[in-house]
């Protein structure tokens, strides 16, 4: 007989929650094989955010673990936490709580923009800490696209300022090759 622990229960409930929150338009595609996020969101719809995508990573849990008004996740993965905040795509983390069906929800950059141990690699976990006042609900999803399209906007304006750089790289590089 085939049979789920309970983590991989509390999981599924979590992503078919979070599925059935989306606005119809937002195509939720699960990956052929869970490679580090539970599916990429793509907006199809009639406006400027048509085409815009994301990733999402959906935690669940039982019952949340409360510190200062925010959700705390421990034990996170550094490598899987490092892949979240790489790549041209942010990743929407949302946190789920089964016994209220609640939900809250940060980008992963802003989640762990302060783990100074992500990038040196002096831990191999990091912790989440989501503030509660980002509760996911029906009502959230222009705000998610809001901040998806500045996001999107702060990635291409650093591309192309990446890409001014390179002679000014290339020179100091000559340079330093000459000392």
């Amino acid at each position: 007989m085939p049979r789920q622990v309970k983590a991989q229960s509390v999981g599924r409930q979590g992503e078919r929650w979070f599925s059935a929150l989306l606005p119809t338009t937002w195509i939720l595609q699960p990956p052929l094989d869970d490679v580090g996020v539970d599916g990429i969101v793509v907006i199809c719809e009639d406006g400027p955010l048509n085409g815009l995508e994301f990733r999402v990573q959906i935690k669940s849990s039982e019952r949340w673990r409360i510190r200062d008004d925010h959700v705390l996740v421990r034990n996170v993965n550094r490598d899987s936490a490092l892949y979240w905040v790489t790549g041209f795509t942010p990743t929407l983390l949302v946190l789920h709580e089964v016994s209220t069906g609640r939900g809250v929800f940060a980008w992963a950059n802003q989640v762990l923009a302060t783990h100074k141990r992500l990038i040196s690699a002096a831990g191999r976990t990091v912790s989440l800490h989501v503030p509660l006042s980002r509760e996911l609900k029906e009502d959230v999803w222009p705000r998610i696209g809001q901040e998806l399209r500045a996001l999107n906007g702060m990635l291409a304006r650093r591309l192309l300022s990446s890409g001014k750089a390179i002679p000014l790289l290339r020179a100091v590089h000559a340079l330093a090759e000459a000392i």
